[in-house]
Order: structure tokens, then sequence, then C-alpha cells
């Protein structure tokens, strides 16, 4: 059998909203058509319905159908029905694309359209009339073990003289037709490089194989990922079509170690807190750095101390990993101003004399006293210290001031209580004779002795 020309059944795709009357099915005719080809002689005469708008005909002389931009299309030869398929813009359609994932049934879907072609010539031209339509009576199933068969049987219960094409000649036939030398193409879902922590799960994304004469073929994956084991790992996927073209992609697997995201640990040398006292000199006691992956790194030391001026200032050692991650630690240095230490006394100063006189039953009040400090200033001594006048003696005032410092001055007063003299007052002279010697008191204002004594 000598196979001279294509065998196509073409498909006429519309825009989104009409159809194309011209490829015999629909009303607009301002609208152009769009056409695609299924292989395998041109069809005429084959049922279709349009999905999902459910527009139905028959292929036109050219072997064209319409439908809807987007939609499906499925087909009828008597009581079976195959399909659907996508109707798509200068697409080509063939039972190969009807079954991608199953080539048998292809073929056994190509010997039954050759088969009922209605002069049995169908080299060119595949024209299906209604009496052979009509042959069809039970709904095969081009999938099943069993279709040559059970296509067989119907074909001759139907008409003796019908049969089914061998299925080596419609194989060869429709290959001889589609003549593919193009292989699938196919895409990778995901990234084309891909890292994977250490340790953990792998799963690849997968991949999408078209072909020009098949459609949408389902790529078989080769390679593995070891993620427990660093380094560059590969997974293809390959997809073979009916005529032994083959198109594949590779995606590459890198396994590394988890990134570093743990800052270096800074730790100072010494308090996090000095005091230094002001115009001192000040050096800092330092700091060291650890990182985990680094190991020992030398920080680097921030910030001054101005010891001149007192305040606070801040030293900040820093100190970077080789993934970037940054460790800071701070040490507050205070300047404390310096204030002279304070040893003087305060000096305290009677008011009045050091050393005062009071009569004995007399009332006394002390004069007081003031105090002044050379860094406080004026300051209220504190007075102890009594003086009885009923009793004569001699008594002490004291006068106490003490500064912020702790200093202390004092200063006292004496104060001596006199006893009382007697006075006598209209004391009677002394008369009479020289026996007794007359008595002399502590008396104010008194009589001249007078008598005749010769010894006193």
């Amino acid at each position: 059998m000598t196979y001279n020309r294509r065998i196509a059944l073409s498909v006429c795709a519309a825009s989104a909203a009409l159809l194309l009357s011209a490829c015999g099915g629909g009303s607009s005719s301002d609208v152009p058509s769009a056409s695609a080809t299924f292989k395998d002689a041109l069809v005429v005469g084959l049922p279709y319905t349009c999905k999902p708008s459910g527009v139905t005909g028959k292929t036109d002389a050219e072997g064209k159908l319409t439908c809807k931009q987007g939609e499906e299309a499925e087909f009828h030869l008597g009581a079976m029905s195959f399909g659907p398929t996508a109707v798509r813009e200068n697409d080509v359609i063939t039972p190969y694309r009807i079954y991608p994932d199953n080539n048998e049934a292809a073929v056994n879907m190509a010997q039954l359209l050759q088969s009922l072609d209605d002069d049995g010539i169908y080299d060119e031209v595949i024209t299906i009339d209604e009496t052979k339509l009509n042959a069809v009576t039970i709904n095969l199933d081009p999938t099943s073990s069993t279709f040559d068969t059970d296509a067989d049987k119907m074909l001759s219960d139907y008409n003796s003289s019908l049969s089914l094409v061998a299925e080596g000649d419609a194989e060869a036939h429709m290959n001889n037709s589609i003549n593919d030398t193009v292989a699938p193409i196919v895409t990778l879902q995901g990234d084309t490089a891909v890292e994977v922590i250490i340790g953990s799960p792998y799963e690849d994304a997968g991949a999408k194989a078209n072909d020009d004469v098949h459609g949408m073929m389902t790529p078989v994956m080769s390679g593995s990922v070891n993620t427990a084991v660093l380094g560059r790992y590969t997974i293809t996927w390959t997809a073979t079509d009916a005529a032994g073209n083959t198109g594949r992609a590779t995606r590459t697997i890198d396994v590394v170690n988890a990134p570093d995201t743990t800052a270096p640990v800074v730790t100072l040398a010494g308090s996090t807190t000095v005091h230094i006292d002001q115009d001192s000199i000040y050096t800092d006691a330092g700091a060291t750095a650890t990182d985990n992956i680094d190991g020992t790194i030398a920080p680097v030391m921030s910030g001054t101390v101005n010891t001149a001026v007192a305040g606070t200032y801040m030293i900040t050692y820093t100190a970077e990993d080789s993934a970037g991650n940054i460790g800071t630690a701070t040490r507050t240095v205070i300047v404390d101003e310096v204030v002279p230490v304070d040893t003087v006394a305060p000096v305290v100063t009677l008011i009045g004399a050091a050393t005062v006189h009071v009569d004995q039953d007399s009332t006394y009040t002390d004069a007081g006293a003031t105090a002044n400090d050379n860094v406080d200033g004026v300051i209220t001594p504190v007075m102890s210290g009594t003086v009885n006048t009923a009793v004569a003696g001699t008594y002490t005032i004291t006068y106490t001031a003490e500064d912020t410092a702790g200093n202390i001055g004092t200063v006292a007063r004496t104060v001596i209580v006199d006893a009382a003299a007697s006075v006598c007052q209209n004391v009677n002279p002394i008369t009479g004779a020289c026996e007794d010697t007359p008595v002399v008191t502590q008396c104010q204002n008194v009589n001249p002795i007078t008598g005749a004594c010769e010894d006193i």
C-alpha cells in the first residue's frame, strides 16, 4: 500500500465569541478563521459537538469544523464518541493527540477511521457517509485490549464486506501521513536550579510535555537527590512521542549547608559599667568575639572617652562573621567630676566675751554664737551646756557646728556665777566696855565703832 497524501481532519477555531460559517457551522462571515489539521487523511462528514457551547456539526469537504475559541470538540462515530480535545488556532489534531498516553488506542482509532472510508481508498480523503456511521453500532473503547476483535466483528455483522484495517497498516499510514520529526517540548515546573538545605526533604516540582502531534504528554523523571550528602544532583524529565522523537529538560539541585544566621558573640573584658575620675587616664579593658562557624574573631572598637569632661561615654565592640552577621557589646564609661576633699572645720565665733560673770540668783541668757564654713558657708551652731545661777560656780556653754564633710568646729564660753555679799543696814553702833572683841561682818553703811578701848 502506498501513502502519497497526508490524511487530515482540519479544525477551524473561531474567535472567542463568534462561529466561522466559512468553516461550516456558524453564521458570522466577518470574523477571520483559524484552522487546525487532524492528520490521518482529510476526514469528511465526521460529526462533532463543541463543548461547552453544545454547537454540533460535521466536518466539511476540507475536513474543517468550527467551535468557539478555547472550546473542546468531541467526535462521534455512530454509537461511539472519542475526545474531547481542545480546538486551538492553527493546531493539528491526531489520534495521538486524543490519546496522548496510549499509542495503541491512537492506532485503534486510526484503524476504525480508515475502515469506514466509503470507497476503501483512504490515501487522500476519508469520507464517512451516513451508511458507514450506522455501521458503528456499539460504543467501542479504543483503549480496550479486545478493540480489534470487537471492531472487526461489529463491522462484519453490519456488512460482511466490511473488515477492520490491519493495525500495522493503519499505524504505518498514520505515521507516514504525519511525518513527525519534531521532539516533544518538555517544560520544567519551577526553577531550573534549586538549592536544598542538607537534611531537608526534597520533592521535585515536576514537568510538562507537549508534542506538536500528540499534544500534552506525561514526561518521565530520572535521577535522584540525596539530601543527606552535600553536592550537586540532576533530575531529568523525558518525553518520547510515537515517532521516537525525544525531548528532555534537566533541573540542577544543589544540596548545601544551612545558611549562617547566627551573629558572633562579643564579650567585654571587665565590667559593663566603669567609673573613672575626671582628668585621669582611661584605657579600655577590651573584648573578645567568637562565632559558631568562623571561630575566634577580632572585634573592632568604636567610641572615645574624654576624661577632661565629666559625663557618660560609650565604647562599642563590633564583630562581623563571613556570612555578614554582626554582633556587638557596649561598655558604659562614666567620668565622675572630682570634688576637693574638705578637711577644714567650720569656724565658730562667740558673740560677746569668752568669760562672763553673773551674780548669783540673777537671770542669765547667753549671747549666742555664729559659724562659717569654707565650703558650706554660714552654718547654725548648736549650743550645749547650762548655767544654774542659783548656785555660785563656773559653768561652760559650748557651741558646735558640723559641715557636710563631717568636719566639726566648737567654741566655749565660761560663765562664772558669783556668790552674793551680806548687807547690814541700820546696825547699831558698837558700844560698851572692851572686854569683848567686836565682830566685823560684811556690811555696808556700818556705823563707826566708838568706845574707850585700848586694843581691838
